[in-house]
């Protein structure tokens, strides 16, 4: 990085900016409407390896494999994390799985989503496996929202 003169900030925009996804606006016609969107994101080692962080003046380019190892998976520690069930004093071996929605993304939507999936999937689940909804912040999204609109239309 220093050999390029890029810094962690430049790498984080350059991967911030390719990694978007922007409604575009409809268009309407007589069979319906069609939503236009744009659709940039990285999916894989390569897509991220690609990504530009700076053009130099000659037309060269910076990339990310040129300044950094990508993985693509997943850091595999051995954690220890329990969860107590306060009712029944039962304590449960855990994983933790964390669902996050972009910038541009549906907040409240996704949430749904993510509680539909659980449901979905639990009586596919192995013997002694369950999956369980720790916290759902999207309800603080969704009441600052409805805060705003109130304060907006005097409601």
């Amino acid at each position: 990085m220093r050999r390029y003169g890029v810094n962690f900030d430049d790498v984080a925009n350059a991967i911030k900016k390719s990694s978007i996804n922007l409604s575009s606006g409809n268009i309407k016609s007589d069979t319906g409407t069609l939503q236009l969107s744009t659709r940039n994101l990285g999916n894989t080692l390569e897509d991220f390896n690609e990504i530009v962080i700076l053009q130099t003046p000659d037309g060269g380019k910076i990339k990310i494999v040129d300044v950094a190892t990508v993985i693509d998976g997943f850091d595999d520690k051995d954690s220890r994390d329990f969860f107590i069930d306060v009712g029944t004093e039962r304590t449960t071996q855990t994983k933790g799985l964390m669902v996050m929605s972009s910038d541009n993304m549906n907040v409240v939507k996704t949430a749904k989503s993510a509680r539909n999936w659980i449901d979905k999937i639990q009586d596919d689940l192995p013997e002694g496996v369950s999956l369980a909804l720790w916290t759902d912040q999207s309800n603080l999204y969704h009441d600052r929202m409805s805060l705003i609109l109130r304060a907006a239309y005097g409601g």
